[in-house]
């Protein structure tokens, strides 16, 4: 872990706070009934945020401890389900507001990307295969499971 990726990870989770946080309060102001009606996804918005907060203050914890290795995994995996909270979120507004074939590509999109993402990581940087099958698999069963399948 390096000083340019905690903060990078630093300012992506502050980003998607204020993402989640002006989603939550929108939809609260205009439709409420969908936080009402659609607790899986409410549960998602909201349960993001602390989830994305907690992984910016572990990666900041990585500059000043003896085990910053323990820290980043921890506000990577933090972070990593955060997003993928968000991702399913917009997919469960999609399907709500557009379709559901739609919120299906939108999820098939969020499954092939990192798969592209980690191959290029691995082929080009030499980066580790187990590191990237964790994190891509770990990502890519909230997804399923707490996205595709909610709409499907």
């Amino acid at each position: 872990m390096n000083y340019v990726t905690s903060t990078s990870r630093t300012d992506f989770n502050i980003m998607l706070i204020g993402v989640a946080t002006s989603a939550l309060f929108f939809i609260a102001a205009i439709r409420p009934s969908i936080l009402e009606n659609n607790m899986v996804f409410t549960l998602q918005l909201i349960c993001a945020i602390p989830l994305l907060l907690s992984s910016t203050i572990a990666s900041r914890r990585t500059a000043d401890t003896k085990k910053p290795q323990i820290f980043d995994a921890y506000a990577t995996y933090l972070s990593v389900l955060g997003y993928a909270l968000i991702i399913n979120a917009v997919g469960i507004l999609v399907a709500i507001f557009a379709n559901k074939w739609a919120a299906v590509i939108f999820f098939v999109l969020n499954i092939i990307t990192p798969l592209v993402y980690s191959y290029l990581r691995i082929t080009v940087d030499r980066y580790s295969l187990s590191v990237r099958i964790l994190q891509d698999g770990f990502f890519i069963l909230i997804i399923i499971i707490f996205g595709l399948a909610v709409v499907l």
